[in-house]
């Protein structure tokens, strides 16, 4: 989720946030709406990629090999929030002082200063390679290893550029750089797939490459050329400062969720957390577009916010939920039981095998996406000790709700706590905010 904080101090009637101010200008609104589009357009093609990948791993390699290629896959996503939280979102936060135009000009400081950290996490590809089991093949092995850390390198750089376009105004210069990396990434297959390559050496390659012609064209499309000056702000030092905050917000989450999965296993076995996580796949396209919705809505919610204009904020927050409510309602009725329309079921059969899994999923994932514009306003508002003590705190919860529930509700467990933590976030996250709107001391 793109997280942006501004640093202006400016009251907002200067700050030209691109949302209508009064009821008589109506032309930011409009602006917004336009970009949208983009914004879904862009997290989708960028979702396809991914899932592209993975449906070649899943039909095409070995079961050994598909086991080290999941373990490889999670330690890319766990790798990745170093140089992303570190330094890349501080980076954009900052960004968000200057005027639009001029944001992208971040990038000449923003991408050199975040390949150090990107490099830097490549320790941990190199730690699943040691403990992974001795009979995979070298050719195998090699290529998770490497093509994964490429990855690894490069999608944060990549991701921070088509986050930086969308704050710049150019939301559909982030939907081309999408659209190249899923061209790319299938084109790559493909041709490996032809010239006779192993599933071990293609599987990363793809999206490899994809990223790097990808990341080239962003940076062309934002023309970081016209920078204005930088300041301090934009510094290793400033930067890794609150970045320290945000790697925390990023791994307590994800250590919660593995150890909630594996006290699942050991009380309700592996079958159960595999009909979790079959639902959960069947869930995710709601995800995706709350992705795209705040690609373009987070960096008005952070004008918002820094503004100390509730009301600005809260004319985007209002469509975002119009939006995710009835996309919500739609999908549960297509989508949220195996009946006979339902396409998705014929696939992902295992999701629908327990009663009322994937609705519960799906509500849960809508209920905590409603919270994404409450904790983008907390983020631009300097409260990231809030944050991280409330994702530290509750991921306590969601280990407990698991480790009491696990034998009893099995399947239900980990959506539950979920379904629990997400209720919880909305409602600390909704009142939490207000401290950003109240008469105080100016953020910096």
């Amino acid at each position: 989720m793109p997280v942006n904080r501004s640093d202006c101090s400016s009251p907002a009637a200067s700050l030209d946030i691109g949302i209508d101010t009064g009821p008589d200008d109506s032309t930011g609104s409009v602006r917004l709406r336009r970009r949208v589009p983009a914004g879904l357009v862009d997290a989708g093609l960028a979702s396809l990629a991914t899932f592209v990948v993975g449906a070649y791993a899943v039909n095409e390699l070995p079961l050994d090999a598909l086991g080290a290629y999941a373990l490889f896959f999670a330690s890319f996503l766990l790798a990745a929030i170093i140089p992303s939280q570190l330094i890349l979102v501080p980076a954009e936060l900052a960004a968000l002082s200057r005027p639009r135009p001029e944001r992208a000009g971040v990038l000449h400081r923003s991408l050199p200063l975040g390949a150090l950290p990107a490099a830097g996490s490549l320790g941990v590809l190199l730690m699943t390679s040691l403990v992974l089991p001795g009979d995979l093949s070298s050719t195998t092995m090699t290529g998770l290893l490497v093509g994964s850390s490429m990855v690894t390198f490069l999608s944060p750089l990549q991701d921070h550029v088509r986050r930086m376009l969308h704050m710049a105004d150019r939301s559909w210069g982030a939907a081309v750089v999408s659209l190249v990396q899923l061209t790319v990434t299938a084109t790559v297959m493909l041709c490996l797939v032809r010239l006779g390559a192993q599933p071990g050496i293609i599987v990363f390659s793809g999206l490899a490459v994809a990223n790097l012609i990808s990341l080239t064209v962003g940076v062309c499309l934002a023309r970081p050329g016209r920078r204005p000056p930088i300041d301090d702000q934009i510094s290793a030092a400033h930067l890794a400062r609150k970045g320290k905050w945000f790697v925390l917000m990023g791994i307590l989450p994800t250590a919660s969720g593995l150890a909630a999965a594996h006290l699942v296993v050991q009380l309700a076995g592996a079958e159960a957390l595999g009909f979790s996580e079959a639902a959960r796949v069947v869930a995710q396209p709601l995800i995706v577009l709350a992705t795209g919705l705040t690609a373009v809505t987070g960096p008005r919610s952070m004008e918002s916010a820094r503004a100390m204009r509730l009301d600005l904020a809260r004319r985007i927050e209002r469509p975002f939920v119009a939006v995710v409510a009835v996309a919500t309602c739609v999908y549960l009725l297509a989508f949220g039981t195996a009946a006979p329309w339902n396409p998705i079921a014929a696939v992902v059969g295992s999701g629908y095998e327990i009663p009322g899994l994937v609705a519960l999923t799906v509500v849960s994932n809508s209920i905590g996406v409603l919270s994404w514009p409450y904790r983008v306003e907390l983020m631009a508002g300097a409260q990231e000790v809030t944050l991280t003590k409330f994702e530290g705190l509750s991921g306590v919860l969601v280990v407990l709700v698991a480790a009491l529930t696990g034998a009893l509700l099995k399947s239900y467990a980990k959506p539950f706590g979920l379904f629990v933590y997400v209720c919880g976030a909305w409602i600390f996250l909704r009142s939490a905010r207000h401290k950003i709107y109240s008469p105080g001391p100016s953020i910096t």
